[in-house]
């Protein structure tokens, strides 16, 4: 069956290439002609059999690392279609291509797909393919200049609007924000003056009894001087009121 892919499958080198194991790099499956799947569908597609994480290599192919070499077994014989329908004759040499069940999309398309056990060539290339989305679309996430640089020139875009149609301009919209932002200063500007005005005051009533106390510890011979002469004013009061009571006589004689 042909696969509807953008890279080249490629074969391994049994003399030369070591498999993955656990000591260099993990367990895992190379899978190839998954353009078209995205990490959920491989995920979902080996879920049965504990994937641990998936490693992108292309737009066609990936490895998908498992815990054990056992279970890169398992999913090597049991998701592999057996040729003719005869089991005995499934590849046992798991360096070798063998067509696996296909994946099935939730519009009931079926995705063809090969696997084989992974090996230390089935890495990323250094220079990606030119006609690759998948490569194009990393080298933007890994240069996030550029990116920010594209999304302001988009903001700015959507904002320079037509006039005639009614609509505000990228300038206009900036004015009326410099305006508002005028407004707003004023107006805080008006309340911090009456905040500031009736601290003054309450500072101002809270000190006035505090200044009387000071002066009464700093002068203590005047404060004596007061009570004597407020003494002085109670003792003159009562012989005013002696001396009235000797007059009444003289009147009702009178």
């Amino acid at each position: 069956m042909k696969l509807d892919v953008l890279e080249k499958k490629r074969e391994v080198d049994q003399e030369t290439e070591e498999p993955r194991d656990g000591t260099n790099g993990g367990y895992a499956v190379h899978v190839f002609g998954i353009d078209s799947m995205s990490t959920k569908d491989i995920t979902r597609y080996f879920d049965s059999y504990g994937p641990s994480w998936v490693e992108w290599i292309n737009d066609s192919s990936c490895n998908v690392v498992f815990e054990d070499e056992a279970a890169i077994k398992r999913v090597l014989i049991m998701m592999a279609i057996p040729p003719n329908n005869d089991e005995s004759q499934i590849e046992t040499n798991l360096l070798l291509w063998r067509e696996a069940i296909p994946f099935t999309r939730q519009n009931s398309e079926l995705v063809y797909i090969h696997m084989r056990r992974a090996t230390l060539h089935d890495r990323r290339p250094e220079r990606p393919n030119p006609n690759s989305a998948w490569a194009r679309s990393l080298q933007r996430k890994q240069r996030p200049g550029r990116k920010k640089n594209r999304k302001r020139s988009h903001h700015d875009a959507d904002m320079q609007t037509n006039p005639a149609e009614g609509l505000e301009t990228g300038e206009e919209t900036r004015r009326k924000k410099r305006q508002l932002s005028t407004e707003d200063a004023q107006r805080m500007a008006t309340m911090l003056g009456r905040d500031l005005r009736s601290i003054i005051d309450q500072r101002a009533q809270a000190a006035a009894p505090a200044e009387d106390e000071e002066m009464a510890q700093a002068d203590p011979g005047n404060a004596d001087a007061d009570l004597d002469a407020a003494a002085d004013i109670e003792v003159t009061e009562a012989n005013v009121d002696a001396e009235e009571p000797e007059k009444e006589p003289e009147e009702a004689g009178l």
